[in-house]
């Protein structure tokens, strides 16, 4: 080993040599690049360090040299494939570079030392997504993602690809220090101060992926403490690393007491009980030599019985840090291997290996770079990478976690799926540098029109329709004059001249250099990007180079002709709470308490509501005689708002002269897509016909001069055009507010009447008189709004002249709920906007940021929009597939007129509101909070997703078609990503609708529309669902998730019923075709390996293991008969009865031997006869193209549960072990009628000891834990038990409890029975907190889980409960000499006589569990309950029972994922010996270590049902139906059991959603819980009988069984 410090070798400043922080070796082992305080990152050649000292070395040694950061570079890394190279700094931001393959075109720069540089490094991207300093970099193993830590406590990654940012991390608590990546490419961990090391789990993205796609991407898998606990804050960095053979993690800075010291973490359990001590110091820097190493030659090493040589590998580690040291470990050798000190004057800074793993390079903060060489052998001898990888690919490496293609099917529909996903990915890039301009078309109501020249300010947005321009409901016409060559003008870019000044741009730094400023990603260019937005944007403080959130589409909204004023229409809530009114004498109140003393005790005083307030009613005579008639008379009915209304707005004062313009342009766009529309002109005309239209009221100028409202002057109402009146009318009262358009014209005024009449000047309606005045007057083609002052919102259809719906109070959206119990006026938000769409519906905006529409349909409002959902969606103001860029899929001028961005025209409105009231900030900072606590892991997911489906839910409401289309492909999209096959499938079942239905014709989706109105609705089981073709949207979403294989189980018979994966069915003949071509080749190369032996006859049977979920294709050729379809349906049937099937001996029909004369076959070997048969069969199938009349099937083996095939153990299973099997049924008909029962003088002694001598009696015992307080209903339980069985056979009771019994107790149990009864404790360590348990994790499990309803989730005492009854109960010592048990519960009833001995009949019968009710549990008590048993049995296959049957409690709909099904535990007769088995105690100790107990709310149920199912042949697992029994809800009886059972027989499914009620939304399984453990003939349905069938007429979907269980047994 040799030191090597070139003089050269360094980051020289003019005083000193700067800090050098970081450096890298390029894969190929030629570059080294090191990263220091002067803002360099340099590129050095590793030749010329190892020939440092060589006189007669000539070559480069500084390659090259990048200064593109403004600050100190902490990190540089190369990627794994040598492509890119990254750099981190403390400007926040992370450099890309590649190397040019161009030579550089520039010699040194001026001015300065450099040399001239060799290679060219430019900059390929800057990314920008830390807010703090960035201090480490880490690339995964396969350059699919970058992730950058730093000191803002994030974790960002990065796609390895497109360089977006996939996902941004705050699992940290402080500042991120290290990171390094698995090299089998599943984790990458993560060191922080807040003194943890935090593993996350990823799957490598492809190169198309996008953001929302990893959103389920990136989990926290572990979070790692013990080393670090007293870690000190005061090292720089944290970078540890991962050992080659994926075994260990180094994690430095860790300590062992009060020494420091590097952790070294195990894989799988990720604990460190292993620390490398010798450092005096914090270690800042550790790193795994890239190469296994061993101690033996390769040439010497020994030979195993296959030839192969047997090697003890050894990883290589060097440890570095603040004691200025360095130590080399190998794990051969428990001291290190080499111990520098003082290799530096400062701390070192970071290590790098070469690829060969034989040189080390240090950094020191002293400004050194240090180069180690080590001698062959002297860390051991190399192994071979293929070596390295052999030790990788029991981790998974090189295999993705993508599934299996089950199919040709799903082949085909994953190629149609990616189709274009690179021209996609293109297109983000171009959208991301501005070079990718929008389509020139504006999207007005659906259809798509030529956009105007863009005559916008310098933010690029293109605005609404100018008045001078020359267009007609949108679209693009020549100018008066008729040139057209206007018309086909394109416009210039007025962002050009501003992104050429913004890219010259020339700016100084601070040591006085000029450089050209880089142009930010995200202000090159106007143009709309199709990527994703960040929340809560707003615009920029110097406006230069931000597109505004403008609406890019023309609105369907109508036009404010009277602008509200700012800041929005003011309202007060008044509260119904009445005060006291004033009685004489009493002025302490004292009536006031009496009678508030009278409420509490429950009396309803009667009162009177005055005028004054409320006061004691008071007795009166009757009144005798005729009354006169009172001089005014209530009215009958009168509108409820007038006097009850909560609401008040301000009313808008009488102006002297109010005058609109029809067609006037304002802040919003004015929606003239529609001829028909309201504030559209006629198609002949044009906008500047429609701005000479003018409707003017003039009110009276002064009081009248009798001083009398009545005899003031009317009010005038002129329209005119061009200044020449069309016509006018006069009204006796002034005019508050005035609307409308080419329809009609309506006025408002100040008594609460509202005046309307056609485009000519003729009266529609009589006046229609309101209640209050009116406040806001719309108008939107033939429908009028008028808002009142009281809070009333009318619609009225002013052709047919009625109203969709009566009026609607505003009350609710000003959220008078919360106000209404106050006795005070209190200011309620403001009324921003009110509009009406292109079908009448209210849309109102509030100064809270909350937008609301109203349904007529439900007659309810519906928030559209608020606050949550822009702090805690990420797809708040999202452009992602533009509104503005969408087209009509109808593609036809008589589309269907649709809202288009009435749900984003409310969104910029809650960002803008949030904005200026600040209340973002908080909300903001209370999200960042949620993410970084446990629990709220899945928070930002949860939420987008609801923010997705409350888009999908409004658009439909509002009729807004292009809007669902875009929303419901985003949604397919997120969920795609996500992984939640529930809603997957509920979506493409909601979608399919009507199109298997036969189309009459080839009807528009106008016609469709028309023949059913009704299109807003999932359910309505048409072709159109929301002015779109379900068919097309179907197809739509089927093409966005076709590349989810985990979803293709789901999606593929969909993409079959409409046709996808058939459009490509030759090219998918053509690939079988190729691989039966490759089976024949290589069945020949088999030929030449045994060449006496025939390849397609053999005598002796083989066994072919087919995994259950691969798919077998077969070929039928017809044979010309009917019978043929027969044939291939039978041989699928027999093969899909098992996934194992036998061989047939006989020879194939395709042996050669078959068809080659006897005389022939004398001289021609086996050998030569199967190679020529084999190349004239070959050379057919690949010459001849396959005939039609071929049919290609994909027969899938019919396992009810195919997941589970990865996870069972397949052995052979010996026939002479099933001869004698146990006949439970024969053993009931033989040993019933008490048979055993004990006579009236037997008598039993009472010490176990002394009980296991009895003569073939099973050693068993009823148990029972039950608290002191719960002693009547154990007396209960005893009672009945002991009438009906017990007392025949006076098995002996043992009492558990958490604390000692009480007399009491123990006195009232002993009258119940004659059987020995034993009274235990449980122990403290079983009964208490285990100390690997988080308490504040814990108590916020408590929280939420009670919070959200779990059943008892909020106990503590049920959480020791749970986990006693899973793994503990069976080690009391009491039941040590035990082999049976029957648990019995508190208040219980049993309702049938049992007359046979069970314990018997359990023993006899080689049974291990026994139960009576299977029912489904509550999912969310054990959410990872199914992941953690699926790692258990991927860790520890040899414990599964090869006859274990997982198939009934797994669903296969949702990936093979646990059903929920458990066996109701609190009735279960068991055997103690199978609990304290060593697959069971493993079991349950490996869920108990993972805190599920606790952290969530683990049931012994579901625990027993799966240790049972995993460990124990079904055939072991007894169904006791013929003992009734009840527990709470949950009730069993047995049929035809009149005579025994005191019950009505309930059917096989009574209690199956008893836990989990059918409203609920969790996922039922498509059986009950019982039929699918039973099987067989439990499962048949009735003929025509179908599960949505029953739903649809409000069943349960479970009737339609052939047995319901009421049958005699």
């Amino acid at each position: 080993m040799r030191y090597i410090r070139p003089v050269w070798l360094t980051h020289s400043g003019e005083k000193k040599d700067f800090e050098v922080y970081s450096c890298h070796v390029s894969p190929d082992g030629s570059r080294l690049v090191t990263a220091a305080g002067d803002g360099y990152v340099r590129v050095w050649s590793t030749e010329a360090v190892f020939r440092a000292a060589d006189p007669t070395y000539h070559g480069p040694k500084q390659l090259a040299s990048m200064s593109y950061h403004s600050g100190t570079i902490h990190t540089v890394r190369f990627s794994g494939n040598g492509r890119y190279l990254a750099s981190g700094a403390d400007d926040k931001i992370v450099c890309v570079y590649t190397l040019d393959p161009h030579p550089p075109s520039h010699n040194a720069t001026f001015g300065t030392d450099e040399p001239p540089p060799v290679e060219t490094w430019k900059i390929h991207r800057r990314l920008i997504g830390h807010d703090n300093d960035v201090q480490d970099l880490g690339w995964s193993y396969d350059s699919s993602i970058l992730v950058s830590v730093g000191l803002d406590s994030k974790v960002v990654v990065w796609s390895g690809y497109t360089f977006e940012k996939l996902k941004s991390m705050s699992g940290h608590q402080s500042l991120v220090k290290g990171i390094t990546f698995d090299p089998a490419n599943k984790y990458f961990a993560t060191a922080s101060d807040d003194r943890t090391v935090k593993l996350w789990r990823f799957t490598p993205p492809g190169p198309n992926t996008t953001s929302h796609d990893q959103m389920s991407n990136f989990t926290l898998e572990k979070t790692i403490t013990a080393p670090f606990v007293s870690s000190p804050l005061t090292t720089y960095f944290r970078r540890c690393s991962w050992s080659p053979d994926g075994n260990h993690i180094a994690a430095a800075n860790a300590v062992n007491g009060p020494v420091s010291s590097v952790a070294i973490i195990n894989r799988g359990s990720w604990d460190g009980d292993i620390h490398l001590i010798g450092h005096e110091g914090p270690v800042e820097v550790c790193a795994f030599s890239p190469r296994l190493f061993s101690k033996i030659r390769p040439s010497d090493q020994p030979l195993d019985s296959k030839g192969q040589h047997i090697s003890n590998l050894v990883t290589v580690i060097a440890c570095a840090g603040q004691d200025k040291a360095l130590t080399v470990w190998i794990t051969s050798n428990p001291r290190p291997l080499v111990i520098t000190q003082d290799l530096a004057l400062k701390s070192l800074s970071d290590l790098a290996w070469t690829p060969d793993g034989t040189n080390l390079f240090i950094t020191s903060l002293d400004g050194g770079i240090i180069c180690v060489m080590f001698e062959p052998g002297e860390l051991g001898y190399e192994v071979s990478l293929e070596e390295t990888e052999k030790t990788l690919e029991k981790f998974g490496a090189g295999r993705r976690g993508a599934g299996i293609i089950e199919s040709t099917e799903a082949l085909l529909l994953e190629e149609r799926s990616r189709e274009g996903e690179l021209r996609d990915a293109e297109g983000r890039m171009g959208a991301l540098m501005g070079d990718a301009p929008p389509s020139q078309d504006v999207n007005i109501n659906g259809n798509s029109t030529p956009a105007p020249p863009s005559t916008s300010a310098a933010n690029g947005v293109t605005p609404a329709l100018d008045v001078g321009s020359n267009q007609v409901n949108g679209d693009a016409r020549p100018g008066s004059n008729g040139d057209k060559s206007d018309a086909a003008h394109t416009p210039e870019d007025p962002n050009k001249e501003k992104l050429e000044k913004l890219k010259s741009r020339v700016t100084i730094t601070k040591d006085g250099k000029k450089r050209i400023a880089p142009l930010l990603l995200s202000s090159s260019g106007g143009h709309q990007s199709s990527l994703p937005r960040a929340q809560l944007m707003s615009t920029s403080k110097n406006g230069q180079g931000v597109r505004s959130d403008a609406a890019q589409t023309i609105l369907d909204l109508s036009k404010p002709f009277d602008g509200l004023p700012k800041g929005g229409l003011a309202s007060l809530l008044l509260g119904n709470k009445r005060k006291w009114a004033q009685i004489e004498g009493d002025e302490d109140g004292q009536m006031e308490k009496r009678i508030a003393l009278t409420s509490s005790e429950g009396v309803a005083p009667i009162l009177t509501n005055t005028t004054d307030g409320l006061v004691p009613a008071k007795t009166g005579s009757g009144v005798a005689g005729q009354q006169p008639t009172p001089e005014f008379i209530r009215p009958a009915v009168v509108n409820p708002s007038l006097t009850i209304s909560q609401v008040r707005l301000a009313v808008p004062r009488i102006r002297r002269h109010i005058v609109q313009t029809y067609g006037e342009a304002s802040g919003l766009p004015v929606a003239t897509g529609d001829t028909d529309g309201p504030n559209d002109a006629h198609p002949g005309s044009n906008r500047q016909a429609q701005s000479d239209v003018m409707i003017e009221a003039r009110n009276p100028s002064q009081l009248p001069k009798t001083g009398k409202a009545p005899d003031q002057e009317p009010c005038r109402i002129t329209v005119s055009r061009r200044g020449q009146p069309l016509w006018q009318d006069f009204l006796p009262r002034s005019t508050l507010l005035v609307t409308g358009n080419k329809v009609f014209w309506a006025v408002g005024c100040e008594d609460g009447s509202i005046h309307a009449w056609t485009s000519a000047g003729r009266r529609l309606v009589n006046a229609l008189i309101l209640e209050s005045q009116p406040v806001i007057l719309e108008c939107k083609n033939k429908w009028l709004l008028c808002v009142t002052a009281v809070g009333m919102c009318y619609v009225w259809d002013m052709k047919t002249l009625s109203s969709p719906h009566p009026p609607v109070s505003l009350a609710p959206v000003l959220d008078v709920a919360i106000h209404s119990l106050q006795d005070h006026v209190t200011h309620g938000p403001a009324v921003t906007s009110a509009h009406l769409n292109s079908e009448g519906r209210i849309v109102v905006a509030l100064s809270n940021g909350d937008g609301f529409a109203y349904s007529p349909s439900m007659y309810v409002w519906q928030r559209l929009t608020e606050l949550w959902w822009a702090v805690g969606s990420q797809y708040w103001n999202t452009t992602d597939s533009s509104l503005g860029d969408l087209r009509s899929a109808a593609g036809s001028k008589n589309a269907s007129n649709v809202s288009a961005g009435v749900i984003p025209f409310l969104e910029r409105g809650t960002t803008s509101e949030s904005m200026v009231r600040g209340k973002s900030v908080l909300l903001q900072r209370l999200v960042k909070q949620l993410l970084s606590r446990e629990g709220y892991e899945g928070f930002e997911s949860c939420v987008s997703v609801a923010h997705l489906e409350n888009r999908m839910a409004g658009a439909m409401m509002l009729g807004s078609k292009d809007e669902f289309q875009v929303y419901l492909y985003m949604y397919a999209k997120r969920l795609g990503a996500e992984g939640l096959k529930s809603k997957v499938e509920e979506l493409l079942r909601g979608l399919l609708g009507g199109v298997s239905e036969e189309d009459d014709g080839e009807a528009s989706i106008e016609k469709l529309a028309q023949r059913n109105a009704d299109d807003r609705n999932w359910d309505n089981m048409t072709e159109v669902l929301c002015g779109w073709s379900r068919k097309e949207l179907l197809r739509g979403v089927i093409l966005i998730l076709g590349k989810n294989r985990d979803l293709q189980r789901i999606t593929v018979p969909y993409a079959n019923v409409l046709g996808i994966t058939s459009e490509q069915e030759t090219e998918g003949d053509n690939m079988v075709f190729s691989l039966a071509m490759l089976t024949f080749l290589s069945t020949i190369l088999n030929v030449f390996k045994s060449p006496d032996k025939d390849p397609f006859y053999d005598k002796s049977p083989k066994l072919l293991a087919t995994p259950a979920h691969v798919a077998v294709a077969q070929f039928d050729i017809p044979s010309g008969n009917s019978s043929s379809s027969s044939s291939s349906s039978s041989s699928a049937t027999s093969l899909s009865s098992s996934s194992t099937f036998w061989l047939s001996p006989a020879p194939s029909i395709w042996s050669p031997r078959r068809y080659i004369p006897a005389k022939v076959r004398k001289n021609v070997s086996k050998r030569q006869a199967a190679v020529v048969a084999c190349l004239l069969l070959g050379l057919l199938i690949w010459m001849i193209p396959p005939p039609q009349s071929w049919r290609r099937q994909v027969v899938h083996i019919n396992v009810p549960h195919p997941i589970t095939s990865p996870y069972q153990v397949f052995r052979p299973i010996a026939e002479a072990a099933k001869k004698h099997a146990p006949n439970p049924e024969h053993w009931l008909q033989h040993n019933s009628h008490n048979k055993f029962a004990l006579s009236s003088n037997s008598r039993l002694v009472n010490s176990v000891s002394s009980y296991r001598h009895v003569s073939k009696r099973p050693r068993a015992a009823l148990i029972s834990l039950v608290r002191n307080s719960e002693l009547d209903g154990i007396v209960q339980s005893m009672t009945q038990l002991e009438y009906h069985w017990n007392r025949k056979y006076r098995y002996p009771w043992i009492f558990f409890n958490d604390e000692p019994f009480t007399e009491d107790f123990k006195a009232a149990t002993r009258n119940l029975t004659s059987a020995t009864i034993y009274y235990e404790v449980v122990p403290r360590d079983h009964w208490s907190l285990p100390d690997w348990i988080d308490e504040g994790r814990f108590m916020n499990s408590l929280e939420y889980l009670g919070a959200i309803g779990v059943g008892k989730g909020w106990m503590i005492s049920y959480r020791h409960m749970c986990r006693w009854n899973s793994g503990f109960f069976y080690r009391h010592p009491r039941l040590q000499g035990f082999d049976w048990y029957w648990r019995v519960e508190p208040d219980v009833h049993f309702f049938c006589d049992i007359d046979y001995d069970v314990f018997r009949f359990m023993r006899d019968n080689n049974m291990k569990y026994g139960f009576n009710m299977n029912i489904l549990d509550d999912a969310r008590s054990f959410p990872s309950l199914w992941s953690r048993t699926r790692s258990f049995i991927n860790a520890h296959p040899e414990l599964i029972h090869p006859e274990a049957d997982l198939d009934w409690l797994l669903d296969p709909r949702n990936g093979g994922d646990y059903n929920n099904c458990q066996f109701f535990s609190n009735f279960e007769i068991g055997n103690l010996n199978f609990f304290r088995g060593k697959a069971n105690e493993k079991y349950f100790d490996w869920l108990d270590r993972g805190g599920g107990f606790y952290y969530e709310r683990f049931g012994d149920a579901p625990i027993h049902t799966l240790s049972v199912a995993m460990f124990v042949p079904k055939n072991e697992i007894w169904f006791f139906r013929d003992i009734g029994y009840q527990h709470d809800i949950n009730r069993h009886c047995p049929p035809s059991s009149a005579h025994r059972c005191s019950c009505e027989p309930t059917p096989i499914d009574e209690n199956f959603y008893r836990l989990v009620p059918l409203e609920s939304p969790q996922r039922k399984p498509d059986d009950t819980c019982i039929r699918q453990f039973l099987g067989g003939s439990w499962l048949d349905k009735k003929s025509g009988w179908s599960q949505d069938g029953e739903r649809m007429f409000g069943g349960d979907g479970y009737h339609g069984y052939e047995l319901s269980g009421l049958e005699p047994s």
